[in-house]
């Protein structure tokens, strides 16, 4: 009867030790973007019901790591953390601790994961805010290579509000235009200028370098163009012509160009000229004219037609 109160009396007292047990369990509370410990963070141990055991601050130190909490666990079971931070959303985390392990004291688990707030948007449409000035920097491409073909992009060049032709192509990498409208790319001549594929004045390039506006370009292009004889002959070995293509943009494909110019001075001097343009993809026409008592008598065609070439006397009869 003895040993039977011994053994009973053994059991209950390891009951009691095992209830009166408490394991201690590490979990730091962490940012889940940048897995950095906040600190200060407020950790809620519930049971799976919701009741409220204990709460603990997240500013315990382990192994020169901040934002820990320490956990009390007295039994295991099922268990509920509720972590509560001013500047993070409320996180909730279910965990279980099944048992207790012999001289167990301390256990560590994976860390409080929680996410920073939103700012919070207003509702109210019709209100303004006001952003600091933000200033965006594009670089565009000013030209490209493929093969042989050099491509120009005009609008990659600045240029002064009326600027013509001319003044673009002064800017274009590896081009020389000089004063009687040679054009050289990279040493080499150019033989022909062409407007959207197709020769136009080539005998008097200045007509088009002096009187097309440049924001009407949208590339200018460069390479190695057939003669007419060759396409005519389909002859491919025969050495081609340099050209210059400038290529308009497509609103300016179809329509109407002109340059004017007048004046009128003592003596009852005046002087008078015009020229026009009208192209499509499939004509072109154009209409110059020089009427002054001058002595003026330069036409288009001998690349003279400049105020620079100005006679400075009269010739009389």
């Amino acid at each position: 009867m003895k040993f039977r109160v011994l053994i009973i009396l053994f059991i209950f007292s390891n009951m009691v030790s095992a209830q009166n047990k408490e394991l201690r369990v590490i979990k730091f509370v962490r940012n889940i973007f940048n897995k950095e410990s906040i600190l200060d963070a407020k950790v809620n141990l519930l049971t799976e019901d919701s009741i409220l055991i204990c709460s603990y601050i997240s500013n315990v130190k382990i192994n020169n790591e901040q934002g820990a909490v320490v956990l009390g666990i007295n039994t295991p079971g099922r268990y509920i953390i509720h972590a509560t931070h001013p500047d993070y959303e409320d996180t909730f985390e279910d965990f279980e601790i099944k048992r207790f392990y012999k001289k167990e004291k301390i256990r560590q688990l994976k860390p409080i994961y929680m996410q920073r707030k939103q700012p919070k948007r207003n509702n109210n449409i019709n209100e303004v805010q006001n952003l600091d000035e933000v200033v965006v920097k594009a670089t565009k491409v000013k030209f490209y290579t493929n093969k042989d073909t050099i491509v120009y992009n005009a609008d990659a060049f600045n240029l002064q509000e009326g600027s013509m032709l001319d003044d673009l192509i002064r800017q274009l990498p590896g081009v020389t235009l000089k004063r009687n409208g040679q054009i050289e790319v990279n040493g080499k001549t150019v033989s022909e200028l062409l407007l959207n594929g197709k020769a136009f004045f080539n005998h008097d390039r200045k007509l088009i370098l002096d009187n097309l506006p440049s924001f009407m370009v949208s590339k200018v292009t460069v390479y190695d163009k057939r003669t007419i004889l060759q396409e005519l002959t389909a002859d491919s070995v025969g050495s081609k012509i340099y050209v210059m293509d400038i290529g308009l943009k497509r609103k300016y494909q179809i329509g109407w160009l002109a340059n004017t110019e007048g004046g009128i001075g003592s003596d009852n001097r005046f002087l008078g000229r015009l020229f026009s343009l009208c192209f499509t993809p499939h004509s072109q026409i154009t209409a110059f004219g020089n009427v002054n008592n001058l002595n003026d008598d330069r036409k288009p065609g001998n690349n003279e037609w400049s105020p620079l070439q100005q006679p400075t006397s009269e010739t009389t009869v």
